[in-house]
């Protein structure tokens, strides 16, 4: 019954937290939706321009894949260059990075913080772009929180023998772990969210480095992150 109930949790977190994510994007395209695109499009001027409004569009979507959807959509019509949308992308895979990379230290704490001011700004809110930005706070409080919520759901996964089991076998299985990880990303329309349940997974010393390496899908190895290192102890104390 108890592990029904972890698994619950889990996926409860999950979907929190895939919902925060979608409630970002979603605020950031209605509030900027059209200047972004416009910002993109002017911005492929030079490589190192285009991979910069990738970076700087995938920190503000919170997607690297919405970032993908714009680019392909301007390369098909022709408005940039085929090397110019591999610059852009380039950015945008740094951007997913960079954000894995915050997202691994402890930011949680934030998260009612973030909450609060996007109802706040949500009740008071008139113009689309006030109410974009209010659902962008909002959204990433809730991913957050859902962080949280899937740390402390995780916990008891490291005194199982089953899921020690399976993702040992998954380290020793790379190809299927790449394809277990490639089918999460397109499923949940996020690579990022892979990275992060990797991370989470990492940090209730479940996973081995080999097999956290592989199942992040090309955007950071979650085995060097902070959020990954070893609990200390019971009643030891953290870092110095």
């Amino acid at each position: 019954m108890e592990s029904t109930v972890d698994l619950v949790n889990i996926l409860g977190a999950a979907a929190l937290l895939l919902w925060g994510l979608g409630q970002i994007k979603t605020g950031i395209m209605r509030a900027f939706g059209t200047k972004l695109r416009q910002w993109i499009a002017k911005g492929t001027k030079n490589r190192v321009s285009a991979a910069f409004w990738g970076f700087f569009a995938t920190l503000a979507l919170q997607s690297s894949t919405a970032v993908a959807v714009i680019t392909a959509s301007f390369a098909a019509r022709e408005f940039v260059t085929l090397g110019m949308a591999q610059a852009v992308m380039l950015g945008a895979n740094l951007g997913t990075a960079i954000v894995a990379l915050v997202l691994s230290a402890d930011v949680s704490a934030f998260s009612s913080l973030l909450i609060l001011i996007g109802v706040a700004m949500t009740l008071r809110a008139q113009s689309l772009t006030t109410k974009g930005v209010a659902r962008a706070v909002l959204g990433l409080g809730l991913m957050l929180l859902a962080l949280r919520l899937m740390d402390d759901a995780t916990l008891p996964l490291r005194d199982s023998r089953i899921v020690a089991t399976v993702l040992a076998a998954l380290g020793d299985a790379p190809l299927l772990a790449v394809l277990l990880a490639s089918g999460m990303a397109v499923i949940a329309s996020s690579s990022l969210a892979v990275i992060v349940l990797a991370m989470v997974l990492a940090g209730a010393g479940s996973s081995r480095r080999r097999w956290r390496s592989i199942w992040s899908p090309g955007r950071i190895s979650a085995a060097r992150s902070p959020r990954c290192w070893p609990r200390p102890p019971t009643g030891s104390r953290r870092g110095v």
